[in-house]
């Protein structure tokens, strides 16, 4: 009876992890939002972002226009949201640094993303 709770409470423990341990893709289609020193304002012509964040290593990589910023944040995940955190990555065409905070309900497959000047709502899926 010991071995079937231990396995009960094993699967239990992995079936949340596996449900997050997901390589997404995200992006915004329908606007782009840019906060600065206070004010945010939407953007009439605009290039959509490019996200792709892997759940089980923490691997970010975030584009905009000609910038690309790669590296790898930390991930915790709560219930149906996973959180990155990545702090200094790196676009390597310019060498330019910038932190991106990432928050995605696995649920309805949106997400939330700020960092360099960006704050707006992602629409996602799940790659892997």
């Amino acid at each position: 009876m010991r071995v079937v709770a231990a396995l009960t409470m094993v699967t239990l423990a992995v079936i949340p992890y596996a449900a997050h341990s997901t390589l997404w893709s995200c992006s915004n289609p329908d606007m782009e939002i840019q906060c600065q020193m206070g004010e945010c304002k939407t953007s009439d012509g605009f290039t959509p972002l490019s996200v792709q964040v892997n759940g089980i290593d923490g691997d970010m990589s975030v584009c905009a226009y000609s910038a690309c910023y790669e590296g790898m944040g930390v991930v915790m995940k709560n219930g149906h949201h996973v959180f990155f955190s990545g702090l200094r990555l790196l676009d390597s065409n310019t060498n330019e640094i910038s932190n991106f905070m990432i928050g995605i309900n696995i649920d309805n497959e949106t997400a939330v993303i700020n960092g360099s000047n960006f704050a707006m709502p992602l629409m996602c899926e799940k790659i892997q």
